[in-house]
């Protein structure tokens, strides 16, 4: 995938990426674009991940004024979706079995969760994801809440224009294939969704689960706790 940096962000590297730190092209097959919020600024966000100390770091940055960092090479892990907490069932193919840093990557936004998004942003957001969409076909869209539905609930937030985004990909680069991937993958999201209202509801209701939704919710629980440790251990992101 070339040197794996985007021709029109900002070049601002980060030390935090890889199995173990450092170690380059782990990323071979990118399943998914993960969508994250800052709760913060740019200049906050390039000088965290820039931190060795931090432990934390992402692909990209968008700034509300329209400005893309790049932190991490395409072919690199970054350390922004380790942790898998009761994740929805959209999700499933970037966590099943595997970190889900080593299959996706990610995007801060500036700002904070209940931000709307400015047109600057939103437009330079797009761009990006067109570019990242030409690179490799048939990506998923997710939000961080998407891999922990605990913890990151807020992220990246109720104003996320996913599905305006996602329009806007179908329109101008997706193929017939593509767009029935998405059609999938929303229909999984809405499973998801039902899965998870009945984990917050399912006691006072007393909704059954299937034998099906029995075992999906006791594979997440494997997997939720098989990465925990290495989220506790690397990828935290202190104050988030």
């Amino acid at each position: 995938m070339s040197d794996g940096w985007c021709p029109f962000a900002s070049r601002v590297e980060s030390p935090n990426f890889g199995y173990p730190r450092g170690t380059h092209d782990q990323l071979v097959n990118p399943l998914a674009v993960v969508d994250h919020i800052m709760c913060g600024t740019m200049s906050g966000c390039r000088s965290w991940f820039r931190d060795p100390n931090s432990w934390a770091s992402a692909t990209f940055g968008v700034g509300k004024n329209g400005d893309i960092d790049q932190y991490i090479s395409l072919n690199d892990c970054a350390w922004a979706n380790g942790a898998v907490n009761k994740p929805y069932a959209i999700a499933a193919p970037v966590y099943t079995g595997q970190n889900p840093n080593m299959v996706t990557w990610s995007i801060e936004h500036e700002g904070w969760p209940q931000d709307i998004w400015t047109e600057a942003m939103y437009q330079a957001d797009l761009k990006l994801k067109r570019w990242l969409w030409q690179r490799k076909s048939g990506l998923l869209l997710l939000g961080h809440c998407h891999i922990d539905s605990v913890t990151r609930s807020g992220c990246p937030g109720p104003n996320w224009p996913r599905d305006r985004l996602l329009r806007d990909l179908k329109e101008g680069d997706m193929d017939e294939q593509q767009i029935r991937e998405i059609v999938r993958d929303e229909t999984n999201w809405i499973r998801g969704f039902i899965l998870t209202m009945r984990d917050l509801v399912g006691p006072l209701a007393e909704w059954p689960l299937s034998d099906e939704e029995k075992e999906d919710r006791a594979r997440q629980q494997r997997e939720t706790a098989k990465w925990d440790d290495i989220d506790n251990a690397q990828m935290k992101w202190r104050g988030y």
